[in-house]
């Protein structure tokens, strides 16, 4: 789990100078009250904006990807239209998502695929975002940043059933670097 830093929001919890909040009366029941409703927002909106996401970077330590597991509908027609994903790339600091330079790929595949086989599998669908359009999806949050990204699928629907989705970065002088596949999706017959 990653520690919240409350000082990164620039929030201040009043202390009576030994570090130790200030107690309320009632043996503290104002500090415990006060903790939860300033932290709230922080929680709710991100305590950082966008103007404040980390630099980019060309190389990466690795990514974390993230996916709904069901497909979404963004038109409102009850027909699924794509996939929601949300990945983190992290730099040399494990603890801190970037951004970055480079490119990043996300690929589908049909039924449940082993990390050790994406390489003999051909993808139903690939995805392929720039540095700077993810800078564009980029939101701001405790761990850095996350990048928040849509996966139409258009007229090309994948087949029912499992399929697995891999996020892929390549710097923009350097070798690919792979997440964990994700096989959490199921499409559903239409």
């Amino acid at each position: 789990m990653i520690p919240l830093r409350i000082a990164d929001c620039g929030l201040r919890i009043p202390s009576n100078g030994s570090g130790a909040p200030v107690r309320g009366i009632r043996n503290g029941i104002i500090s415990r009250m006060l903790v939860p409703i300033l932290l709230a927002p922080v929680f709710l909106a991100g305590c950082l904006t966008t103007d404040r996401l980390p630099g980019p970077v060309d190389d990466i330590a690795g990514l974390e990807l993230q996916v709904k597991p069901e497909p979404v509908d963004w038109q409102g027609d009850a027909a699924p239209d794509g996939l929601a994903a949300q990945v983190r790339l992290y730099s040399g600091d494990p603890v801190r998502a970037v951004t970055v330079t480079g490119t990043l790929e996300l690929l589908l595949y049909e039924g449940v695929v082993k990390a050790r086989h994406i390489a003999q599998n051909t993808p139903l669908r690939t995805w392929s975002f720039s540095g700077q359009t993810l800078r564009r999806q980029a939101r701001a949050d405790l761990v850095g940043c996350h990048h928040v990204l849509q996966l139409p699928w258009g007229p090309r629907r994948p087949p029912p059933g499992p399929v697995t989705l891999v996020a892929r970065y390549r710097p923009p002088d350097g070798p690919w670097t792979y997440s964990e596949p994700n096989a959490s999706i199921v499409i559903p017959q239409k």
